[in-house]
């Protein structure tokens, strides 16, 4: 199609623009797609970072109502848009890629060459992977894959190997170490003390409910977030969540996982939540299986992919 819009491209102004932002999130997606990301939380940890305000646009239509967004979120390199179905057409997906890969060249002035935009859709979204081939966009291997466990099934007591314990992390010693165990964790340096601290800084967080084991010599062995995303509407149902869950390299293998999602959910369901939801790829077998012993069944899975930017 060949369609033109006539869409304004406006900067995202805070605080009022991140609320309108959530509002079209919740107007444009189907209800069984509430849950994905970026949920309100994400919105609100990533926009706690400055440059993400000059990493992101809104297109609005005549009356000034939104009708699309994007942003790519730095170091990851990821794509994130949504457009209104009424606004969807080629042209304007054209220019939302065109505006990301420069942004990407800005950000990237030096080692553009190395890197790769990257971008992931549901597997049943035929429209957006049609998006991504159509523009040169390569299929990846790793998939993200959404589970979720009804908590008003029984829950077994979580169990740790002897002389390791369970406690809530303490933020204001330990958020350092916490960094360094995902790290560790990830294979990566990517994840940062700035980005820990978003975490905590949103309305989600419940200090009681980040949880970290601690292995017989006083480290810390693993670490799982958990919070409650809040309803917006009376007809919706609040969700806890119960990720990222990490466990430190050495001390994978002994059930540390299984044992931080199972106080985790044992946790919310204390506090009167049904449903928990967490986030892994189906490259991480052991987070997988983690899940799956804590009673969590996989609801949905998004494709990945990357391009590379000249």
């Amino acid at each position: 199609m060949n369609e033109t819009h006539n869409l304004i491209p406006c900067e995202i102004e805070l605080p009022e623009g991140l609320f309108e932002l959530k509002a079209f999130i919740r107007s444009v997606r189907p209800g069984d797609r509430r849950s994905d990301y970026p949920t309100a939380v994400d919105l609100d940890e990533l926009f706690q970072n400055s440059e993400m305000l000059q990493n992101s646009m809104v297109w609005r239509d005549m009356e000034g109502n939104l009708a699309a967004y994007a942003y790519v979120h730095f170091p990851y390199n990821n794509l994130t848009f949504e457009i209104a179905d009424l606004y969807w057409i080629d042209n304007l997906e054209h220019e939302i890629l065109c505006w990301a890969e420069e942004r990407m060249r800005l950000h990237y002035p030096a080692d553009l060459a190395e890197q790769t935009l990257d971008g992931s859709c549901r597997v049943e979204d035929d429209r957006m992977k049609r998006f991504f081939v159509s523009h040169g966009f390569m299929k990846q291997e790793v998939e993200s894959i959404t589970y979720r466990v009804d908590l008003m099934n029984p829950l077994p007591a979580p169990v740790l190997p002897p002389g390791y314990s369970l406690r809530p992390l303490n933020p204001l010693s330990e958020i350092e170490k916490v960094v360094a165990l995902h790290q560790a964790a990830y294979g990566t340096g990517l994840f940062s003390i700035e980005e820990r601290i978003a975490i905590m800084n949103t309305a989600a967080y419940l200090p009681e409910m980040d949880l970290v084991v601690q292995a017989p010599d006083g480290s810390l062995a693993g670490n799982c977030i958990c919070g409650i995303e809040q309803v917006t509407s009376e007809n919706e149902q609040a969700r806890g969540y119960t990720d990222p869950v990490v466990v430190h390299p050495q001390y994978q293998r002994r059930g540390i996982a299984r044992a931080l999602l199972l106080e985790g959910l044992t946790r919310l369901r204390e506090r009167g939540i049904r449903i928990a939801e967490l986030g892994t790829t189906n490259l991480n077998t052991g987070m997988r299986r983690a899940a799956e012993a804590a009673g969590f069944q996989c609801v949905s899975q998004r494709v990945w992919y990357s391009k590379k930017i000249e």
